[in-house]
């Protein structure tokens, strides 16, 4: 069941013009963000091998290159977890990794978060990974070379889709608290500078 009112995803990059004014404020975002609990609202199995994160997290970064801004820490972050769980091998993302790690995480086989995790795997690696655009921003010396956004716009895209379709045995109906974390969702750009507390 999609329990948001707007159907777009939740990244900056993928809203519709129209909408960019009805964002809340960077500070606004943060507190909101900061208060958040995600969980709460709906019981959605953790996404990813948390000692992958953990290890991704305390990994340095690389080293920034003459004449280019230095990697983003989030993409860094992003694609040391799918180097490290086999979905990016030598910068080929492969989907059916992809579907097997989510799927692992899945407690008993759950089938309907399966079937919730293959669609949002599979519209993400077409609209985040399929799609190159960021190498427009590489050649113009825009974004770094290194830790390309595609792997953070993945996970970004994936958590967006699989938490948008809570199924409703999953999702928290009597709390009230979670009107306002649809409301966040909706209308703040950075969400998933929060990603790896999902």
């Amino acid at each position: 069941m999609k329990h948001f009112h707007m159907v777009a995803f939740l990244m900056s990059y993928t809203l519709p013009l129209g909408l960019l004014n009805t964002m809340y404020t960077n500070s606004h975002c943060k507190q909101l963000l900061e208060e958040a609990n995600f969980q709460e609202c709906c019981n959605i199995p953790r996404l990813l091998p948390e000692d992958v994160i953990n290890r991704c997290l305390n990994r340095s970064l690389p080293s920034g290159l003459p004449g280019e801004p230095d990697p983003l820490p989030a993409n860094c972050h992003a694609e040391c977890v799918l180097n490290e769980t086999g979905i990016l091998v030598n910068h080929q993302f492969l989907v059916d990794q992809a579907i097997k790690v989510l799927f692992e995480q899945v407690p008993n086989g759950t089938v309907i978060w399966k079937q919730v995790f293959e669609v949002a795997t599979r519209k993400c690696y077409a609209l985040q990974v399929a799609n190159t655009f960021y190498l427009q921003d590489v050649a113009k010396n825009l974004i770094s070379s290194q830790c390309i956004p595609s792997s953070m716009r993945f996970l970004e895209c994936t958590f967006a889709i699989i938490y948008r379709d809570c199924p409703d045995l999953y999702w928290n109906f009597s709390n009230d608290r979670c009107s306002s974390v649809v409301s966040t969702l909706n209308n703040c750009r950075y969400l998933f500078l929060h990603v790896w507390r999902i």
